[in-house]
């Protein structure tokens, strides 16, 4: 009977420490933060893309590069999972706010092609340009994710130059 009291006692005391720890998906997303400050990409809870002003809720995850120099782009957004905007001429994506150039369409296109299905919005505004990601997927989803915001810096830094 002691035994079985002193373990009832261990277990109180160790249960607390057990809810401390990190869960599976916790660190997942800690891996993929640190990936992606290796890569010099900045992370932010943000609003969704397209939400409406009333909407203040910060339950987006943006993966984003800042432009680095004195570059002032045109603010646009494409997004899909909503039907807010104007469709695009890519299936199942929408404008928001406003269109990109038509020096941009290319350079979307290609990135769209490759662009991981769980990216669920492209944002660009003076401070850089951003992917909405749920943080799901493996490392090699990030990567993709890089060379894609990659992609996307160079030709706004050649339109904006």
């Amino acid at each position: 009977m002691v035994w079985l009291l002193i373990i009832l006692c261990i277990a109180v005391i160790i249960s607390p420490l057990m809810w401390m720890k990190s869960s599976p998906r916790q660190q997942r997303i800690k891996r993929f933060r640190d990936m992606a400050r290796k890569h010099s990409l900045k992370v932010s809870l943000q609003r969704r893309p397209e939400a409406r002003e009333s909407e203040t809720r910060l339950d987006a995850v943006c993966y984003w590069c800042p432009w680095g120099a004195d570059v002032k782009p045109k603010q646009w957004v494409l997004h899909r999972y909503s039907n807010r905007g104007w469709p695009s001429s890519w299936q199942d994506w929408h404008w928001f706010k406003a269109e990109a150039s038509i020096e941009w369409l290319a350079c979307v296109e290609d990135v769209l092609s490759v662009l991981p299905e769980n990216v669920s919005a492209i944002v660009v505004d003076s401070t850089g340009i951003g992917m909405f990601w749920d943080e799901s997927g493996e490392q090699s989803t990030l990567e993709q994710i890089n060379l894609c915001l990659g992609r996307l810096v160079k030709k706004g830094r050649e339109i904006y130059a």
